[in-house]
């Protein structure tokens, strides 16, 4: 029997490992099932990028104003409300006229008499004066009728004033905007008695808007008047503004050692507010770097990585980024110029991994 045994288990063996041979045979090999992976490549290029240096500071509004009243009366009329958007000269309250108009009226009654006693006045001088010239009246009687003349000029000059005063009072009457802008708050209301300091409204002008930075000490020499710079706000995430400085302070604040300075920005959707904090950025010259599309970049949480095709293969990099341009990133190391690498990082890409063009 163990002869037996031992034969059988020969030819057990024998015909397993002819049915793996045949089973090799009909599987295909790993290249045969994995060709490779089809990509567009892209150059890295290296061209002058701007060098940015960022300063931080506050929007203010271009101009704001509590607007008072230059007269005493009671709100007979409200033309605005929190919120309103007026010109320059808009009316925002109106007084109660009356006894300006009633002002006003005498003024100009008494205007109107004092001139026709200054013209009666002249007349007389006039008429004395060739008396005087024919030696006909005293040169004392004439030097009296003159005195005369000149206080009927005097007179009439301080009607003329009276009147611009009433005129004065009664246009006060009515509280105008002093420039385009938004009602932020109104402070009285129809029936109230104000004086001449008393505050009616506050207005802000919004369009254009300030922005006020500061730069350190060593970052003085990149500002300048008339340059153009970009800055975001938090209320605006994601958009970029853009600004001109039009004010630089001639000296730095001794306290703190920094240089104050101002650049205006048209808000004509009132995006920016006043009083929001700003991040903006001056350019202070140019510095090479390497430039890829910023698709072609791949991020795993704080790293970055870029696949280089080399030898028909993928190469993958960690590399570091500088500032998006656009869809582009500038690669401070990790990248050389001229090299070729994948444009669109996908998941698939891995170190090693055979590729064509």
């Amino acid at each position: 029997m163990r002869p037996y045994i031992i034969r059988s288990f020969i030819m057990f063996v024998t015909l397993l490992h002819a049915g793996c041979a045949r089973q090799a045979e009909k599987t295909p090999s790993a290249s045969q099932t994995s060709p490779p992976t089809k990509v567009v490549a892209v150059v890295a290029k290296s061209e002058p990028i701007a060098h940015l240096l960022p300063v931080t500071g506050t929007l203010k509004a271009n101009a704001e104003s509590s607007v008072a009243a230059n007269a005493a009366g009671q709100v007979v009329r409200t033309f605005v409300e929190r919120g309103s958007h007026v010109k320059k000269g808009a009316v925002l309250v109106e007084l109660d006229r009356r006894n300006a108009a009633l002002a006003v009226a005498e003024a100009r009654a008494n205007l109107a008499g004092t001139r026709s006693q200054k013209e009666l006045a002249d007349n007389e001088c006039e008429r004395n004066r060739r008396l005087f010239d024919r030696h006909i009246i005293t040169e004392q009687e004439f030097a009296k009728i003159s005195s005369s003349c000149e206080v009927q000029g005097q007179s009439l000059a301080a009607a003329k004033s009276k009147q611009q005063q009433a005129d004065v009072v009664l246009n006060d009457a009515t509280v105008r905007a002093p420039f385009d802008g938004i009602v932020s708050e109104r402070f009285v209301n129809v029936g109230e008695y104000v004086t001449a300091n008393t505050k009616v409204a506050d207005l802000v002008q919004s369009d254009p808007v300030r922005l006020e930075l500061t730069a350190g000490e060593s970052d003085t020499p990149a500002v300048h008047v008339g340059q153009t710079l970009k800055f975001e706000v938090r209320s605006a995430a994601g958009q970029t503004f853009t600004a001109t400085v039009r004010y630089v302070a001639p000296a730095l604040r001794a306290a703190t050692r920094d240089l104050v300075f101002e650049a205006v920005a048209l808000n004509p959707d009132g995006i920016l507010k006043p009083g929001s904090f700003a991040t903006a950025w001056l350019e202070t010259g140019t510095e090479q770097s390497v430039v890829i599309p910023s698709s072609a970049l791949r991020k795993d949480g704080d790293t970055v990585h870029a696949f280089v095709i080399k030898d028909g293969h993928i190469e993958e990099r960690i590399v570091h980024v500088g500032r998006e341009i656009g869809d582009r990133t500038a690669i401070t190391t990790g990248i050389a110029d001229g090299e070729r690498l994948v444009q669109k990082a996908t998941d698939t890409l891995k170190d090693g991994l055979e590729v064509v063009e």
